[in-house]
């Protein structure tokens, strides 16, 4: 940074800080590059500088206020203490540590830009990650070199400290309310102003324009006065995000409207000094005011919405809970410290615990992105989203579950879903089409020159009326509203690019246990008795398994097996010193064993390499499942059942598919060739299975449906979860998802029939600049409207009831 320039005034400046947008005050840093309101400022602009990161400040809106970083060293010192440090680490281990602060200055796009960037200033930070939803950045550092400490101030050195104390779950909603009020004085400044500055309009028209000179001055002196502080101060968040963006030779949004603002307040006051008229100081007023107003709905809806979306509330997760000997399938929310977990292979830990059995291993891919398995033995501390592999482990919670935190697991793990092309053409438009608003602007009010008025108000009403906002906001609002509107019926989509994907689905596969029939299955002994002490160990090797057989198999038992493997249709185990092997009739025969030709034996057992017999079972399919298949079929959507059991029960299913449609005996390559298949034939792809032995085909997918059934089991390859109860709904998903895709085109429709309409009237001259004020926020909220109603209302009465 070049040398700088201490100046000292002796009244306020109006010099406004490069950094935080902020007035500077009485001592302000001067420099080549701007004026600085402080040296904490200076600081961080000349660490942006220096890192090439100045994009930083090409934001869209006032976020960059309130960026003053204030602190001193020792306001984090206590996190070099292990009790506290440790309520912000998510995970550790000796390379890696996973932490999560809650940063209340967290606010635009420019913001996600430079906090994703933290590992530029600190080679310690692996990666970092913004979340606008939930104001939270998320990183991972390598314990060796850097320090939470570190990463603490650094973030409050950058502007966004982060909050550090037990207390501060409600600092977000603080600091949203003040956000408000700020918003609301700047509304009350301006629509002060614009009511008193009309008075004296209404005043000289009342009087024929014949008032005296010097209550005709008294009355441009007080006009000025009064929209001095709407200039200032109510028209400050265009000012701030356009001169960001500017300054560092961009376009923004904001661009167009400040200098629609600038414009008619400098002709207002040229007008009034040179004496050729009373200028527009009222109708720049009642601009910045109707301007706030738009803002403050848009504000309110987007709350709505939010809101509307905290569907993380229905996600389907449940754990096994052992009270008293007694085991019992709870919501995770009911899981406090001290409670005793049993957690199957595939199954997720869903609270930080201890482990208090033999051992066995977990792998930390949702947490860590690694599938490594780290083994666990009687008291080692697990984390969180830890998936157990092998063996079942017992654990005592020492933290409540999160399904919040699962569920952002889940979200950041792998999908078959792409970025939709629609969302990123709506990304992409904002920039293009502010750059074609300010040629159209500065060509009309070319065209009615030398009438400076007419071609001011044509420029001033083209800049104001013509907005992208709506293009913008018709795709994120509509499906937004619409993945809350699915969470409400148990429904989870992993982002909004789900919703368009499934819109165009047209072939469904679907699994058969735990997707078509329910998951809780009655089995039925065949052959002679079973030694209690063999049967015991069955249940134990059993218990071990979250697939829906084993689960029925083990009943209530609570004490699994050790040394499980479970493989893709068999698991193996040793217990009460016997080895057991449980499977499907082929996966025991490919080892070498005779199986009973029994009708419906769904599971059949070796112990000590002996073959003992099966256990049949009477499944039955969901409850109007055969009607939603039928209505795909009807839609026009091929369907398919491909199943890893033999075909007895194929009349159960012949309500609702042909023969041809039904494949039985399929491992989990064969479904995935089948997913593959229909890809290649030109088809979009849904694949719809519990997750176990259905992960390759749902990686093939276009969209993959896990259903669950009280169990932890999280599928990372999955991009919707289904509880059991809403497996039925799975064409109507389809269904409101193509009406959602509908909605929004209607919705780009009504925002180009808008925008082209309102240009031709501004560039015509018909509208002016006051009048498009008020017509621009009707035009995003028109949009915000349509998008919720269409959600709600065409769920609520065309879907679900």
């Amino acid at each position: 940074m070049t040398e700088r320039t201490i100046i000292e005034h002796q009244h306020s400046t109006r010099a406004v800080c490069l950094h935080c947008g902020e007035e500077c005050g009485a001592r302000s840093i001067s420099t080549p590059d701007g004026a600085f309101c402080c040296t904490g400022c200076e600081a961080v602009y000349r660490i942006l500088s220096e890192h090439n990161l100045c994009d930083y400040y090409v934001v869209g809106d006032e976020s960059t206020r309130h960026r003053r970083p204030s602190f001193r060293r020792d306001d984090y010192a206590l996190l070099d203490q292990s009790d506290v440090k440790t309520r912000y680490i998510e995970y550790a281990d000796d390379e890696r540590e996973n932490l999560r602060f809650d940063v209340p200055n967290l606010h635009c796009v420019s913001c996600i830009w430079l906090l994703d960037r933290l590992h530029e200033f600190d080679p310690g930070i692996l990666v970092s990650t913004a979340d606008m939803s939930r104001r939270q950045v998320a990183v991972r550092i390598h314990p060796q070199i850097t320090t939470v400490r570190n990463v603490a101030e650094l973030l409050a050195q950058l502007g966004y400290p982060p909050v550090v104390r037990a207390e501060s779950s409600h600092h977000e909603d603080q600091q949203r309310q003040q956000e408000r009020r700020s918003l609301y004085l700047r509304m009350g400044v301006a629509g002060f102003a614009a009511g008193n500055i009309m008075l004296f309009g209404i005043s000289k028209y009342l009087a024929g324009g014949a008032l005296p000179p010097s209550l005709s001055l008294l009355f441009n002196i007080l006009s000025i006065t009064l929209a001095t502080p709407v200039v200032v101060f109510s028209a400050s968040p265009w000012w701030r995000s356009a001169w960001g963006a500017v300054s560092h030779r961009r376009i923004n949004l904001d661009v167009p409207v400040a200098l629609g603002i600038a414009a008619i307040f400098l002709r207002s006051l040229v007008d009034i000094i040179l004496g050729t008229g009373d200028g527009y100081l009222d109708s720049f007023a009642g601009l910045v005011f109707f301007l706030l107003i738009g803002r403050l709905f848009q504000t309110k809806a987007y709350d709505s919405i939010s809101f509307d979306r905290t569907y993380r509330s229905f996600f389907p997760m449940y754990v096994r809970r052992e009270r008293h000997s007694a085991v019992t399938t709870v919501p995770i929310d009911d899981i406090v410290p001290g409670d005793t977990m049993i957690v199957r292979h595939g199954e997720v830990i869903a609270a930080d615990s201890v482990v208090i059995s033999r051992g066995g291993y977990v792998d930390y891919s949702f947490v860590t992105g690694e599938s490594a398995p780290v083994e666990c033995v009687e008291g080692t501390y697990v984390y969180a989203g830890a998936r157990v592999t092998g063996r079942a482990i017992r654990c005592t919670a020492t933290a409540a579950a999160a399904r919040s935190y699962l569920a952002t697991l889940w979200e950041q793990s792998g999908s078959s879903v792409p970025r939709s092309s629609l969302l990123r053409l709506s990304d992409r438009f904002a920039s293009v089409f502010t750059a074609l608003a300010l040629t159209i602007a500065i060509g009309g009010a070319v065209l009615y020159l030398p009438d400076v008025t007419a071609a001011l108000d044509v420029f001033t009403a083209v800049l104001i009326i013509a907005c992208p906002c709506a293009l913008t906001l018709a795709a994120p609002i509509t499906l937004g509203t619409a993945m809350g509107q699915l969470g409400r019926q148990k429904i989870w989509l992993k982002n909004t690019a789900t919703v368009v994907q499934l819109a165009g689905v047209d072939a469904v596969v679907f699994d058969k246990t735990g997707t078509l029939t329910y998951g809780d299955l009655v089995l039925t002994r065949q052959g002679d008795p079973l030694p209690d002490d063999v049967e015991l160990a069955i249940r134990r090797v059993a218990a071990s398994s979250s697939h829906p057989v084993s689960r029925a198999l083990a009943a209530d038992m609570s004490e699994p097996a050790d040394d499980v493997e479970e493989g893709q249709q068999a698991i193996r185990g040793h217990a009460l010193g016997y080895d057991v092997i449980l499977g499907s009739a082929d996966a025991l025969r490919h080892q070498g064993y005779t199986t009973d030709e029994v009708p419906r034996a769904i599971v059949h057992a070796a112990v000590n390499g002996e073959y003992v017999g099966c256990w049949t079972a009477q499944s039955a399919m969901r409850a109007r499942m055969d009607v939603s298949i039928q209505r795909l079929r009807s839609d026009g959507i091929v369907t398919m059942l491909a199943s890893g059991d033999t075909d007895r029960e194929a009349e159960l299913f012949a309500s609702a598919f042909e023969q041809s449609e039904m494949i039985f005996s399929a491992s989990p390559d064969t479904k995935q060739h089948l997913v593959s298949t229909l890809r290649a034939d030109g088809h979009h792809v849904l694949m719809m299975g519990d997750g176990l032995n259905d992960a390759l085909a749902m990686s093939a997918a276009d969209v993959a449906v896990a259903v669950t059934d009280a169990t932890a089991t999280l599928v990372p390859a999955c991009d919707v979860i289904v509880d059991g109860d809403s497996a039925h709904h799975i064409d109507k998903i389809i269904r409101y998802s193509q009406t959602m895709k509908k909605f929004i085109f209607i919705n780009l429709g009504v925002s180009v029939v808008y925008n082209t309409l309102g240009l031709t009237m501004a560039v015509s001259g018909i509208l002016t600049p006051l009048a498009a004020a008020i017509l621009m926020p009707v035009s995003n909220l028109t949009v915000i409207g349509i998008g919720v109603a269409a959600a709600r209302w065409y769920g609520r009465r065309s879907v679900w009831e």
